[in-house]
C-alpha cells in the first residue's frame, strides 16, 4: 500500500532522513548504504536519472538546481522551516516480503520496484501549483521524487528476535514541480494526498500481476484490495508482524481505530534503529519461519513449475468498472476519474490492471454510458457523470417545474392568515413562511432557515393552522431524530426511508407534506417523493431545511438544483439558539463565509492552536470535563470517526479519574456500520470474515434460509464459488449468495463490525441506530444509570428525559456519547461544545460546512482547538457543495482529459 505521511518535511529534516534514515540501512553492522533511485516525469525533465546522490538531493532540498546552481524555487521562510518535500512509503505485503527474503527468491525485487513506478506514475498526474500570485491552480502532472527501498521493519521493544523482514519503499516527493509555462515552483500536495488511494489500488494491482507473472498464486484478504501470497496461513503472515501487532495492540488499548489514531500511535512507540548483521539477521528469519511451517522453498519451487498464472479478461476489466460505476454514483452524481478507477482495480484485484481499466472507461465512454463532466480544477485528469444520473436530475427539474405550474386553492385567505399570525406573535421571516405555505397558491415550496431559526416550531404553528382547516400535516424526515422533533412539534411524522418502503393508503383530504432535513435528501430520494405526490395528489409540498448545513450521504444536490431554477421559498435568518451575541454573530456569518466566521472566531478567543496531536486531545478533554463540571451540557465534535474514537478514549479516561464514570464496568460488544453501497450490499467481496449482518428478509434471503431482523456472522468469503458462509444465531451454517441482497438502490442488509466498549455507570452514549418498538431515535444520547445482570438503567436526554430498563442485546447499537461528527452532530442542541479540527483532514471533512454545523450547536460557548490556525483558516474556506451533473456538463467537455495526455491545464478560483 501507499501511505502518504501527514505534513511536510522541512528541508533540515529531509537532510537528516537522507543521512540516517533514507540512504542507511541500520540493520547492517557495515552501515551499507542504501542507494536511492530518481523517480517520476519531474526528475527526468531535471535531467535526474538513476542513482540518487547526496550533493543533489540536498541541492535539490534548498530549491536549486543540482546541474547549475540556479534556483529554482525561492526559499519560503528559511532553509530550517522551509517544506522541502512529503514522505510517501510504499509497503509489501507480508508474504510477499517473506518470499522475497527470507525465500530469497530475488525476482521478486525488481517487481516490487516496477509495482512502485506505476503507482508513482499515476499520482504525480495530479501534481498541482500556483500561478498569478496564487489565484490560480494548474495540473503539472510532474513530480521529482527520490526512492529508497528497505528490507526491514522498525524494531519492537520486549520482544526476543531482531526486526521482521518488510520490504518497503520511501519515495520523498520534493517540493517542486513543473508548471506548463516551464517555470518550476513549489508543489501544492492537496491532490497527490488525494490520489493516495490511487497509488495503493496501482501498486497493488501491479504487484499482484508481478507475483502471478511468476507463478504466486494471491489471495484477497480485504475489501480495499489488500491480498496475500497463496500458501501463507493468516497465522504466517502474522508470525512476521511484531511491529503491526503492536500498533494494534495499542491501538485497541486506547479504543481507538483508523487512519490516523494508527499514525499517532505508529510515531509514539516508534523504536531506534539497532545494528544488525546482516547474515545473523537473515539466519534468524529463517530459524524463526521453520518455526511457523513457512517453507519458501516449497513456495518457490511450486511457482516456478507453474509459470505464468495472469488470467485477467475483458470481461473482468467490464464487471469492474461496471461495479466502480454503480458503487460510486450512489454517492456523487459527478464522479472523480479517480474513484473510478481506484474501485475498479479493488474490485478486481488480481486480474484487472490499471492499463485495463481505463481503456474500459474509454468503450463505455464512446458508448454514452459515461459522460465527461467540463474540466474543474477540482478533477485534475477529469470527471464523469452516467445518462441514469442526467435523466433522473432532468426529470426532478421537469416534475418541480409542473408543480410550479399547478396553482391549488389557498388554505385560507391572506387576512385570515395575517390576523393569526400575529394573534400567535410570529415574526416577519415566520409570518412570510405561513403565508406561503397557507395563503398562496404554490403546491410546491421550500422554507430555508439557518442553524437554530427555529424552522421546526415554525412548521408546527403551521401545523395547527392547517388542521383548523380541514388540511392533514404530515412530516417525513431522512432522520429519526429529526422525526422525532417533528412529532414534538405535534406533527404526524415518519422517516423517508418508511415513507418509500411500502404503498400508501390514498388521502381522504386535502393533505400538506413537509420534507423536514431537505439538505439531506438526495437526487433519487427526491424523485421518488415527487412521482409519490403526483400519483397521489397531494396538494401541498414543502421541503424544509438549510442548504449551507451537511449535505446528504448520497448523490446529487436537488433542493438547490430547485431554488436554482425557481422555487418559491421563505427564509428564516433570525437566529435564536445562541444566547451570547458574539457566537450568533460567527455562526450567521459561518453560514455563507467559512474564512471569514473563523476570523471572527480567532478575534473572539475562540480558537487554540496546539500542533502536537496527543496534547491537543488532552487539553480537549479537559475543556470538556470542565464544561460537565461547570453543569453546562457539553459535547466534543470531530470531523472524522478515527478522531472521533480516539477522543472518546481520552474524554472517557478522565472522567473515569475524576470520579464521573465508574472505573469497573461491563465489557459490551457493540456493532459499528461499515456503511456500503447497494453494489457493494450485493458483490460478496465487500465481506469480510467476522461482519456482523443484519437481515431483512427479502425473499431471496427467505429462500436462502435466513430470518427477517436476525444477526448472522460471515464465517468465511468464498472468492472462488463467490459466496459467504454465514454462521446464524442457532449455530446453523449457510451458504448464500450475496447478488440478491439489493434491488436498485435498496438494501436488504446492513453490515456491521463487531467492536468491544466498557460501558459502566455514568458513562454518556449515544444511539446509532433507531429501536422504533422502543421509541429510540438513532443519534438520541442517554447516561447510563446502571449496568450489570445483562441488562442496563439508561436516562435519555431531551425535552422529556425518560428512562428506560433494557436488555443488553437491545444496547448493541451504541458507542461512547462524549464526541461525535460534524455530521451526526447536526440537529443537536447543546450549551458547549469543543471542536477539533485537524487543518490536514481532507475537505470533504474540514470545511465551511463542518464548521458551520460545529459551532451552531452551542448555546453558549463554542471551543475550536487546531493543529494550525492559519491552515485550518484556509480549510473551512472550502465549500464542499455537492456536484450537480446538469450543471457539470453544461458546457462542452472541449477540456476533458484523458491520462495518456500530458498537456496541463488551468483554470482561474
Amino acid at each position: 500500500m501507499m501511505s502518504l505521511k501527514h505534513g511536510s518535511l522541512n528541508a533540515a529534516q529531509a537532510e537528516d532522513y537522507f543521512k540516517n534514515v533514507y540512504s542507511i540501512d541500520d540493520y547492517y553492522g557495515e552501515k551499507q548504504r542504501v542507494v536511492g533511485q530518481w523517480i517520476g516525469k519531474g526528475a527526468t525533465d531535471l535531467n535526474l536519472i538513476g542513482d540518487v546522490a547526496h550533493e543533489d538531493f540536498s541541492a535539490l532540498l534548498q530549491g536549486i538546481d543540482p546541474h547549475t546552481g540556479a534556483v529554482l524555487v525561492q526559499k519560503a521562510s528559511g532553509y530550517d522551516q522551509r517544506a522541502a518535500g512529503w514522505d510517501a512509503v510504499f509497503n509489501a505485503p507480508k508474504s510477499f516480503s517473506e518470499q522475497a527474503l527470507i525465500g530469497e527468491d530475488h525476482r521478486l525485487f525488481p517487481v516490487h520496484d516496477f509495482a512502485v513506478k506505476q503507482a508513482v506514475d499515476a499520482v504525480e498526474q495530479y501534481a498541482m501549483a500556483r500561478m498569478y500570485g496564487g489565484r490560480e491552480y494548474v495540473n503539472t502532472a510532474n513530480i521529482v521524487g527520490a526512492a529508497f527501498t528497505h528490507i526491514a521493519a522498525r524494531p519492537v521493544a520486549k520482544v526476543n528476535h531482531g526486526p521482521d523482514p518488510h520490504l518497503h519503499t520511501h519515495v520523498v516527493f520534493l517540493n517542486l514541480t513543473q508548471r506548463p509555462d516551464g517555470a518550476i515552483r513549489a508543489l501544492s500536495p492537496v491532490e497527490i494526498y488525494r490520489a493516495q488511494r490511487l497509488g495503493s489500488a496501482v501498486y497493488r494491482s501491479e504487484l499482484s500481476q508481478g507475483a502471478q507473472r511468476l507463478g504466486y498464486g494471491t489471495y484477497m484478504t480485504a475489501r480495499d484490495g489488500r491480498w496475500e501470497l497463496e500458501g501463507y496461513t493468516r497465522e504466517q503472515v502474522m508470525a512476521f508482524s511484531s511491529r503491526r501487532e503492536q500498533i494494534e495492540k495499542n491501538m485497541a488499548e486506547l479504543g481507538v481505530s483508523g487512519a490516523k489514531a494508527a499514525q499517532i500511535v505508529t510515531l509514539s512507540t516508534r523504536q531506534a534503529k539497532e545494528e544488525y548483521d546482516e547474515a545473523a539477521l537473515k539466519a534468524e528469519w529463517k530459524e524463526r519461519a521453520l518455526e511457523y511451517g513457512i517453507d519458501t522453498a516449497s513456495h518457490l519451487e511450486r511457482a516456478l513449475s507453474r509459470g505464468d498464472l495472469r488470467h485477467g479478461t475483458d470481461a473482468d476489466a467490464r464487471e469492474a468498472v461496471d461495479f466502480a460505476i454503480a458503487h460510486n454514483t450512489n454517492r456523487e452524481a459527478v464522479i472523480d476519474r479517480r474513484e473510478i478507477e481506484v474501485s475498479a482495480l479493488q474490485h478486481g484485484m488480481s486480474r484487472v490492471t490499471l492499463d485495463a481499466v481505463r481503456r474500459q472507461m474509454d468503450r463505455e465512454e464512446d458508448l454514452g454510458r459515461l459522460i465527461p463532466t467540463t474540466y474543474n480544477v477540482a478533477h485534475p485528469q477529469g470527471a464523469f457523470t452516467t445518462d441514469r444520473v442526467l435523466a433522473v436530475e432532468r426529470e426532478n427539474v421537469a416534475l418541480m417545474r409542473q408543480r410550479c405550474a399547478s396553482p391549488v386553492q389557498p388554505v385560507a385567505s391572506r387576512d385570515e392568515v395575517q390576523r393569526w399570525a400575529e394573534d400567535k406573535r410570529l415574526s416577519a421571516e415566520q409570518s412570510a413562511a405561513a403565508h406561503l405555505a397557507l395563503s398562496s397558491d404554490k403546491s410546491i415550496m421550500a422554507i430555508e432557515g439557518s442553524a437554530g431559526a427555529a424552522k421546526t416550531w415554525t412548521v408546527g404553528a403551521i401545523r395547527e393552522f392547517a388542521e383548523d382547516h380541514g388540511y392533514i400535516v404530515r412530516g417525513f424526515a431522512m432522520t429519526s431524530t429529526a422525526r422525532k422533533e417533528l412529532r414534538d412539534a405535534g406533527i404526524k411524522a415518519e422517516t423517508i426511508a418508511s415513507l418509500l418502503a411500502r404503498p400508501r393508503p390514498m388521502p381522504t383530504g386535502p393533505e400538506i407534506w413537509f420534507i423536514d432535513e431537505s439538505s439531506l435528501v438526495s437526487s433519487d430520494k427526491a424523485n421518488r417523493i415527487l412521482k409519490l405526490v403526483q400519483d397521489m395528489g397531494i396538494e401541498r409540498l414543502a421541503f424544509v431545511g438549510d442548504q449551507a448545513q451537511h449535505q446528504n450521504i448520497e448523490a446529487g444536490a436537488p433542493m438547490r438544483q430547485f431554488l436554482s431554477e425557481g422555487m418559491p421559498v421563505a427564509l428564516l435568518e433570525d437566529i435564536r439558539r445562541q444566547r451570547d451575541p458574539e457566537l450568533r454573530e460567527a455562526v450567521k456569518v459561518a453560514r455563507h463565509d467559512g474564512a471569514a466566521a473563523f476570523e471572527l472566531l480567532q478575534e473572539q478567543g475562540r480558537i487554540t492552536e496546539i500542533a502536537d496531536v496527543n496534547r491537543r486531545y488532552r487539553q480537549i478533554a479537559a475543556d470538556y470535563v470542565a464544561g460537565i463540571e461547570a453543569k453546562q451540557k457539553t459535547l466534543a465534535i470531530s470531523p472524522g470517526n478515527d478522531e472521533r474514537k480516539t477522543l472518546n478514549a481520552e474524554i472517557r479516561a478522565l472522567l473515569v479519574e475524576r470520579g464521573h464514570v465508574r472505573q469497573r464496568g461491563v465489557e459490551h460488544e457493540v456493532l459499528v456500520h461499515r456503511d456500503m453501497t447497494p453494489a457493494q450490499i450485493a458483490h460478496f467481496g465487500s465481506y469480510q470474515e467476522g461482519d456482523v449482518i443484519r437481515i431483512s428478509g427479502n425473499r431471496a434471503q427467505q429462500r436462502q434460509g435466513l430470518k427477517r431482523d436476525s444477526y448472522i456472522t460471515v464465517e468465511a468469503v468464498n472468492h472462488d464459488g463467490k459466496f459467504l458462509v454465514l454462521r446464524t444465531h442457532d449455530g446453523r451454517h449457510v451458504e448464500a449468495s450475496t447478488v440478491r441482497w439489493k434491488d436498485d438502490d435498496k438494501v436488504f442488509a446492513e453490515v456491521y463490525t463487531a467492536e468491544s466498549r466498557t460501558i459502566a455507570k455514568g458513562d454518556r452514549i449515544q444511539i446509532r441506530r433507531p429501536d422504533n418498538r422502543r421509541d429510540i431515535a438513532n443519534g438520541e444520547f442517554a447516561t447510563v444509570l446502571a449496568i450489570g445482570n445483562q441488562k442496563a438503567r439508561v436516562r435519555f436526554e431531551g425535552k422529556e428525559p425518560r428512562e428506560l430498563t433494557l436488555p443488553l442485546d437491545a444496547l448493541r447499537h451504541i458507542d461512547y456519547g462524549y464526541t461525535v461528527t460534524s455530521f451526526s452532530s447536526q440537529g443537536s442542541t447543546v450549551d458547549k461544545v469543543v471542536i477539533n479540527d485537524d487543518s490536514m483532514r481532507s475537505a470533504r471533512l474540514v470545511n465551511r460546512e463542518e464548521e458551520y454545523v460545529s459551532v451552531s450547536r452551542a448555546r453558549i460557548d463554542a471551543r475550536i482547538y487546531t493543529d494550525d490556525a492559519q491552515a485550518l483558516r484556509r480549510a473551512v474556506a472550502r465549500d464542499p457543495k455537492k456536484e450537480i451533473a446538469l450543471e457539470a456538463i453544461r458546457q462542452e467537455p472541449t477540456q476533458q482529459i484523458r491520462p495518456q495526455q500530458s498537456q496541463p491545464i488551468s483554470i482561474r478560483i
